[in-house]
Order: structure tokens, then C-alpha cells, then sequence
């Protein structure tokens, strides 16, 4: 065995045994359907450590028969810091399978080469999803020389040696897995009689949940002061309080689903729109005041406080005499609390300006609930319900969304 000049490799060392011990133990599931299974380590004169993962047989297998396992080890080693950094894949250039489909893949650059309509040849780069695949090879028997088939699967992990005090803060939360892939995977090293590794993994998945919930509290965060701050009036059991508090809103599409058949049935029904209505505190006091008079009934779900539901009316009832138009324009804005809370705006200003901010996300001119998949945002969603799913005209949408102009403001407030 060569030299270890410093104690932090020397513990290196002796830890990258108890890796493999534990991958060892992971891959006796197995052996018993007639696997081949190893694993191979190594420090490297750069201080980077590796393992490699070899997986055969000698009669065909596919990925789902090895996933579990697979998962199961990436999940450890990734708790330990180490990264895939090769394994045997096929490239899916057309991005024909699902990626959630396999926890193990990358997406990597790859150059293709064709002719243009002058006949040049030109290079195009594009993505190449990689996917797990298991490769058939042709091997020779040492003794007797026989041609013998085998289906392989390797995969390798490293990581740069660190001190032994290296805390999982310094470690980035870009992970593929999910933290119940952590959480299962300490569940099935538990059940084969792991002690210490179990915890560790769950150590790491509560880490990463921690960390993913200050992510979207953040995001909600931004997201709510593009609408402002406003002064709340709060009621409840305990005392009645003014809050400074972002706004926060989340429309309930079923509601407006379940309710349009009986609008058009003229059954006296009328048309509306149902949101959830949520606070973010957005000074200490208002805070203090949250904790202390709400907590014992309601508490923050990723920084929102989500207190009471909102109805917006697109149309009221209709009749026989209204058959010509879609909509019987009916402006006003309805909230309801629960029983031992209610909140209104606490004076004329915030009232207006939330009037004037509902007009301003429905007209597109606050662009609220951005998402990758639908970035014109929570109204684009609504009126695409309306237009597009429901087949009213989308001039009688323009016509509800001017009619928020006209919502009564002294319904909005309790001075």
C-alpha cells in the first residue's frame, strides 16, 4: 500500500473501505438472480477519489431490473459527496424517453454533422439526453475458448478528497434525487440492519428539504411584492390587529369547473371564480402578531399564511333575457374567513389599490404566477379556462375583466 502523507487521506482511506462495504451490501440483492456484481476503488495522485460500480450476467437483463439497486447506491453516495461521472448510457437525441422516468441520466452537448441546401456539410450542436443502457459483449472462455455473450452495466462516482470536518452546508443542493429517494433508500439499508448510514441519509434528505422550502419561501416572497404591501385588519379570537402584509394568491380551478354546467343551465346559479387568499408578513411586528394569534389554528406553508378564500364574480345568474350574451356583468369581490379570524383591508387606500392590482393581473399588465410552463402567468391560465376550455367569447371575458373596475371598494375594507 503506498504512503499516506496526511491524516485526512489516511481517513479517506480508511472511509472509502466503508463505502465500499456499504455499495458491497447494497449489491448482495444480486446475487441472487445470478448477477456478477463488484466494486472497485481508487485515490487518484490528484486527491480524487472514485468507485466504480461493475454489474453483469450472463444472460440478458434490462435497466429495471437493476434500478432499485442502482438508485439506492447513488442516493448513498451522493449523501457522502461523490458525483456520477460516467456510466453506460445510450443518447436519446430526440428526447423520446421521460426523464423522470430515470434517476440516473445527464444531458450533455453533442456535434451532428449534415448538409445545408447549397450542399455544404455544417456541424449543428445540440442536447443529447443520456439514459441508462445495458451493453451485450462477446468474451472467450480462458480454459475451453468459447464464445461467450455477457450484458454489462457500469457506473462510476467521484469526489475530490475534503477534510473529515467538511459539514453538509458546504455542499450544494443541485441534486437529481429527491429527498425521498433518500428516505427510502435509509428505509431498505435499515431493514438489511444498517445502523449509522440510515441516519445519515435522513440527515441529508431533511437538509435538502429544509433548504428547498427556503427556496420557494423566497420565490413566494418576490412574487408577492410585485403586488405591494398592504395594511390588513385582522380579527380573531385573541386580539384585532393592523398587518403589513404581502398578498399572496392561488386560484382553485375545480371550483369554476363544477360550476359552469349550472350557470348555463339557468338554474339561478351565477359564475365565479374561487381563490385561496394568503398573508406574508412583511415587518417583525406584524410577524410576532401572526405567531401569536394565529398559530394555535394555522401555520405558514412555504412563508404564506394562507388565511381565508377569495370570490371574484365573472357573471351573475342568467335569464331568458340574457341569452344573447355569455356573461350578466355583476362586479364584486367576496372573502371568506374562518370562523374564529376575518380580515379586510384596514382603510380606503390598500382597498383601492387592491381593486386597481386585480385589474392590473387580469389585463396582463402584472404578469403574477409565472411559471416556465405558462409564462403569461395565473390570468393567462384563467382566461385560457374561460376562452378556451369553456368556450365562452373572449369578448366577454374583456368585458368581465373591465368590469373589475366597477367592484364596490367600501366591500373591501372595515375601517
Amino acid at each position: 500500500m503506498r504512503y499516506l502523507r496526511k491524516y485526512n487521506e489516511m481517513d479517506s482511506f480508511y472511509q472509502s473501505h466503508e463505502h465500499k462495504s456499504e455499495i458491497e451490501d447494497i449489491l448482495l440483492e444480486l446475487k441472487d438472480t445470478n448477477f456478477n456484481a463488484t466494486c472497485l476503488t481508487n485515490i487518484g495522485k490528484s486527491g480524487v477519489e472514485s468507485f466504480r460500480v461493475h454489474i453483469s450476467r450472463e444472460t440478458e437483463f434490462n435497466w429495471n431490473d437493476i434500478s432499485d439497486v442502482i438508485s439506492r447506491i447513488t442516493g448513498y453516495m451522493k449523501s457522502e459527496g461523490y458525483q456520477i461521472v460516467d456510466f453506460t448510457c445510450k443518447d436519446d437525441v430526440e428526447f423520446k424517453e421521460n426523464p423522470d422516468d430515470y434517476e440516473v441520466k445527464k444531458t450533455t452537448g453533442a456535434y451532428f454533422w449534415n448538409t445545408d441546401s447549397s450542399g455544404k456539410i455544417k456541424s449543428e450542436l445540440k442536447d443529447v439526453l443520456q439514459v441508462p443502457n445495458i451493453t451485450q459483449t462477446s468474451v472467450y472462455h480462458p480454459g475451453t475458448f468459447d464464445k461467450i455473450q455477457k450484458w454489462t452495466f457500469d457506473i462510476t462516482f467521484e469526489k475530490k478528497l475534503i477534510d473529515k470536518t467538511t459539514s453538509f452546508s458546504k455542499f450544494s443542493t443541485n441534486e437529481e434525487l429527491k429527498p425521498s429517494t433518500y428516505l427510502s433508500a435509509a428505509d431498505k439499508l435499515k431493514k438489511m440492519g444498517h445502523s449509522r448510514r440510515p441516519d445519515v441519509l435522513k440527515a441529508w434528505a431533511e437538509e435538502m428539504k429544509k433548504r428547498e422550502t427556503e427556496l420557494i419561501t423566497k420565490k413566494n416572497i418576490e412574487e408577492s411584492k410585485k403586488l405591494g404591501v398592504y395594511q390588513i385588519k385582522i380579527k380573531t379570537n385573541k386580539k384585532e390587529f393592523i398587518a403589513n402584509a404581502y398578498l399572496s394568491l392561488s386560484w382553485i380551478s375545480d371550483t369554476f369547473n363544477e360550476t359552469v354546467d349550472d350557470f348555463r343551465s339557468y338554474d339561478g346559479s351565477g359564475l365565479y371564480l374561487q381563490f385561496s387568499y394568503g398573508l406574508i408578513p412583511a415587518d417583525a411586528e406584524t410577524l410576532d402578531n401572526f405567531v401569536e394569534c394565529l398559530s394555535d389554528f394555522l401555520s405558514p406553508y412555504n412563508g404564506v399564511w394562507w388565511l381565508q378564500d377569495m370570490w371574484i364574480c365573472v357573471s351573475g345568474a342568467k335569464n331568458d333575457e340574457s341569452e344573447g350574451e355569455d356573461f350578466v356583468i355583476s362586479p364584486n369581490c367576496q372573502f371568506e374567513g374562518i370562523e374564529i379570524s376575518t380580515a379586510y383591508f384596514a382603510n380606503r387606500q390598500s382597498a383601492m389599490k387592491f381593486k386597481q392590482t386585480l385589474f392590473q393581473i387580469f389585463n396582463s399588465e402584472i404578469i403574477y404566477g409565472e411559471t416556465p410552463s405558462n409564462p403569461g402567468g395565473m390570468a393567462e391560465r384563467i382566461r385560457e379556462e374561460i376562452v378556451g376550455e369553456h368556450g365562452f367569447g373572449f369578448d366577454e371575458y374583456l368585458r368581465f375583466v373591465e368590469g373589475l373596475k366597477q367592484i364596490r371598494v367600501n366591500t373591501l375594507y372595515r375601517d
